[in-house]
């Protein structure tokens, strides 16, 4: 008994090992299948190729560089950069342009131009967004105002038209066309209040960009006067078909007009003889002269009566006879009291200028 239940303990011992044994054995064909678990979990680890900063839009002067760069993740990165030139549908392989960064020399003709870059990697292949290049070149001028004619104190409309990237604009005007002063304004579209001191004068723009600045040519501005804003010294304006200027006003001229001729009576008390330099030009040559009258403060004309009046005086528009005008002595005998801020009112028929333009007494 003894000796059956030590086999049986024996028997069944190495029946349960052998059973046990046979159970957890691996076959040797079971092998690839632990191999098809460590391939899984590396393929589990592996990074697809994906770009996480997308190239960005640039914006230069023509002839500069252009940088376009990408950042992706991945591994055994790849790249390849494309272009899509303007007027174009399709995107072309740009040579040698194989790494995360591209460079060109930029030129007026690429200006719209888009570029990508393909992306290839050990675990897949992406396309970028595109990114636009604006080249920016000079501004170009192809339009503005010739001319506008107006009144003391309108608001007159001046434009330019120009081509270009990220323009600006400013504005000057000048009384001889060579020494400019800065106006207000921004815009394309100039809305300019104008006074008589701006008659004969001109107005430009300045456009400018990152590539440069181009002035357009000057709007000549023609600005009749009016009563409460009359033309100053020396300023020459149209009435009708003749230029008229005057030279200079004397309020105080009862000494010259007296000494001028003998039969000239001496004004009465708190009355004083007034004297302008009245410059004409007949542009026309067949029209006749406007005719000229001081009005006082007071709103009342004046004139000289038969008083004899001395001889022009000018000193600041000499060549006056060079251009074929000629230069003669307006006058009148008015009130002391009206004649500062008095005003010299020239009429005519009108013609190339208004009938009626108005000069300041000073």
């Amino acid at each position: 008994m003894q000796f059956r239940t030590s086999l049986s303990r024996t028997t069944l011992v190495a029946a349960i090992g052998g059973a046990l044994a046979l159970g957890l054995a691996v076959p040797a064909a079971a092998a690839p299948s632990t191999s098809g678990v460590v391939v899984q979990q590396a393929q589990a680890h592996a990074v697809r190729t994906k770009v996480i900063a997308q190239p960005k839009a640039k914006i230069v002067v023509s002839g500069t560089k252009a940088t376009f760069a990408v950042k992706a993740k991945g591994s055994k990165l790849h790249y390849q950069w494309y272009v899509r030139k303007p007027g174009s549908k399709h995107y072309a392989k740009v040579p040698s342009a194989t790494k995360r960064t591209y460079t060109l020399t930029t030129r007026r003709y690429l200006d719209g131009a888009r570029y990508r870059v393909v992306v290839a990697g050990a675990h897949g292949k992406v396309t970028s967004k595109s990114a636009p290049l604006t080249v920016v070149v000079k501004p170009k001028v192809t339009s503005s105002t010739a001319s506008v004619e107006a009144r003391a104190g309108d608001v007159v409309v001046i434009k330019v038209k120009a081509v270009g990237h990220q323009l600006t604009y400013r504005w000057q005007s000048s009384l001889d066309g060579v020494r400019w002063t800065s106006l207000a304004g921004s815009s394309s579209v100039l809305h300019l209040r104008v006074h008589s001191s701006m008659n004969m004068s001109y107005v430009r723009a300045v456009v400018s960009n990152k590539a440069g600045s181009t002035v357009a040519p000057p709007t000549d501005l023609t600005v009749d006067s009016t009563l409460a804003e009359p033309f100053g010294r020396q300023t020459i304006a149209f009435v009708g078909d003749w230029a008229v200027g005057f030279d200079h006003t004397d309020l105080s001229a009862t000494p010259e007009v007296l000494a001028a001729s003998a039969t000239n009576v001496a004004p009465a008390a708190g009355y004083t003889y007034v004297t302008g330099a009245l410059v004409e030009c007949d542009v026309l040559e067949d029209s006749a002269a406007p005719t000229v009258r001081f009005r006082g403060t007071d709103g009342n004309f004046y004139d000289a009566g038969t008083a004899v009046l001395p001889a022009p005086q000018v000193d600041g528009m000499e060549d006056a006879a060079d251009f074929g005008c000629t230069v003669s002595t307006v006058g009148a005998l008015a009130p002391t009291s009206v004649v500062s801020g008095a005003t010299w009112v020239v009429t005519g028929v009108a013609g190339m200028g208004p009938a009626t333009q108005y000069y300041a007494a000073k």
